[in-house]
């Protein structure tokens, strides 16, 4: 059979193919660029997640790191993460005291800390927004943020100013006039004052007790055989703890997770791609022999096949990649606003890399789609397409039984007498129920408590802060039943859980838990005399006051399913236990079962 040069005609022929077979060729194009689309919101969507989880660990925690030493650290265990090649930078930040007055308020709650260069310019600069001024020099100066102040009563001031405040160190009470050398904007925690270095190292607080090393690696994507070898090699003491930040624990994983979405995607779009020619070519075997029969060759019937996927495919990756740049950069904003999700600096960047990534893959998996439907095509002669049946019958000898339900005993036939095509119907099934079980799952991961929980499943907590440490009367009532009425009333608050609380007192008992907490108390104030102490508590037991404070039901509940050891619900809606929470230091364990705790409230003692 000679061959002919009818590139025109083939053109037309197989356009015209496309037109008449409309709704086979439109299922075609819909799988390609529903893959196309998908591979692009996935890998786009993906790195913009990582790159705002990112973000996010940085506003929340106030600095960029990815693993932090704390409880104190030694400068040679500091010099073994400087020496490591996978790790690209090392801060240093140290508590140094506490502010716990001023002239205009008696209530303050701002920590005094200490950083080095690199936490400074390099760690905390991505959480900052702005900065006015410089970082402390000088003993007596102060880099503040506007909170601070106000927690303060000082909220007026600006660099270069002056107030006098009250606070406390590892070397004792003091009061100084402190000069104001900057002011930062941004994210983290907001109630800090930064301190000098001379002032640290008159504080009385040291590295190897205080300190916090920060650790940022050089890649974003490590894997947790990296994590542990960082912490093996600083022989960490009993004290010290190393901790991972979420991101770096996890970011390599959503990666992968990011990757195999893509590829089962690919799988996806290759087997329908696969299923849809196969089927097509199988119906239309006794059309192509008889194309054969009046001239085509096979290389001719070959191209014929192909220019119709692929001028089908072609506009489903186009198609595809114009509706995944939509979907990603415009419509997923446009929702976000509509439901009223904060925006600002949160956006989804266009990665020309991404959508080249895109089209190249669900160009390969088209392109290996129709391999094998082709070639089957080609194969068959004019003479085998005339008796040509999709499908092999059963072999002679083997009689047919006759008893089960006559539809289900076809449908088997069917199914062993093509057992290539039944593998790949089944496959795309799987395949489909994959992706969706993957999106499903990502998707319900990020309910409502399960992205940021917190201690009492709150959103917004509404604090009366009148109290102070020193006196156990200064608590006064700013909190009413009014208050708690409006906030009912209030437009999308679903419920208010209370928490009331009484101050009390705790008589001084050597060997009871009063004694127990006095020794940790005192274990992080050096500067103080324990016998000194010990009198005082004996004498003027309201000066170390604690709080009496009772939850409804649901919280109890919350609360209870958060312990190691879960309580009895009855015994402690009766009274007849309580649930100790105290921050500083950790509460020996025969302290904390069974142990009677005696108190004293409005001069009765109860216990």
């Amino acid at each position: 059979m000679l061959a002919n040069n009818n590139k025109a005609m083939l053109k037309r022929l197989a356009r015209n193919t496309v037109k008449t077979n409309r709704r086979q060729f439109a299922i075609l194009f819909f799988t390609v660029a529903l893959a196309a689309c998908m591979l692009f919101c996935v890998f786009t969507i993906g790195i913009t997640y990582l790159h705002l989880s990112r973000l996010q660990d940085t506003r929340l925690f106030g600095a960029e790191y990815d693993a932090v030493v704390a409880n104190g650290f030694t400068e040679e265990q500091k010099a073994i993460l400087m020496d490591r090649s996978d790790v690209r930078s090392v801060g240093v930040l140290s508590y140094a005291g506490y502010a716990k007055s001023t002239d205009a308020d008696d209530t303050i709650d701002v920590g005094l800390l200490w950083c080095d260069s690199v936490y400074w310019e390099t760690m905390s600069a991505p959480a900052r927004t702005g900065v006015k001024g410089t970082y402390p020099e000088k003993e007596n100066e102060l880099m503040v943020t506007r909170e601070a102040l106000r927690a303060c009563g000082k909220e007026t001031l600006e660099p270069g100013d002056c107030f006098v405040m009250n606070y406390e160190d590892n070397t004792g009470v003091h009061r100084e006039n402190f000069v104001i050398s900057g002011i930062w904007e941004g994210y983290g925690n907001q109630a800090i004052f930064y301190v000098s270095e001379a002032f640290f190292q008159k504080s009385g607080y040291a590295l190897d007790q205080s300190g916090i090393l920060y650790i940022k690696y050089d890649s974003d994507f490590v894997t947790n055989r990296t994590i542990e070898e960082t912490e093996e090699n600083l022989s960490l003491s009993n004290s010290q703890v190393f901790q991972a930040s979420d991101y770096i624990t996890q970011s390599l994983t959503v990666l992968m997770g990011i990757w195999g979405l893509g590829f089962i995607l690919c799988l996806s779009a290759y087997l329908l791609i696969y299923n849809i020619l196969y089927l097509s070519a199988s119906g239309k075997i006794r059309y192509y022999g008889l194309l054969q029969a009046l001239g085509m060759t096979k290389r001719q019937l070959t191209d014929f096949i192909r220019r119709q996927a692929l001028a089908v495919g072609m506009a489903g990756i186009v198609t595809g990649g114009v509706l995944g740049i939509f979907l990603s950069l415009v419509l997923v904003p446009y929702v976000m606003r509509i439901l009223g999700i904060a925006s600002a600096n949160l956006e989804i960047h266009f990665y020309p890399g991404i959508l080249l990534l895109s089209i190249g893959i669900t160009g390969v998996s088209m392109l290996w789609g129709i391999r094998t439907p082709v070639r089957m095509a080609a194969k068959v002669t004019p003479v085998e397409a005339t008796r040509y049946r999709s499908g092999v019958s059963a072999p002679v000898g083997i009689k047919k039984r006759k008893h089960g339900h006559f539809f289900w005993r076809m449908a088997m036939d069917q199914l062993r007498r093509d057992k290539k095509k039944a593998i790949v119907v089944f496959l795309s099934l799987a395949t489909s129920l994959s992706v969706f079980y993957c999106l499903t799952t990502i998707i319900s991961s990020y309910g409502d408590r399960t992205v940021m929980p917190n201690y009492w499943d709150a959103d917004l907590i509404v604090k009366n802060d009148t109290q102070t440490a020193e006196d156990m009367d200064s608590l006064q009532p700013a909190l009413d039943e009014e208050m708690f009425t409006k906030l009912e009333n209030l437009e999308g608050i679903e419920r208010i859980h209370t928490v009331a609380g009484v101050p009390i007192t705790l008589p001084y008992e050597q060997k009871g838990f009063s004694g127990m907490w006095l020794e940790g108390y005192l274990s992080n104030k050096p500067y103080l005399s324990y016998e000194e102490a010990e009198a005082d508590y004996r004498n003027h037991p309201e000066h170390y006051y604690g709080m009496l404070k009772g939850i409804d039901d649901a919280e109890f509940d919350y609360l209870n399913g958060t312990l190691g050891t879960p309580v009895d619900r009855q015994d402690f809606l009766e009274g007849r236990i309580c649930i100790l929470v105290y921050g500083g230091f950790e509460i020996p364990a025969e302290y904390t079962q069974g142990t009677v705790v005696n108190f004293d409230y409005q001069n009765q003692n109860h216990g």
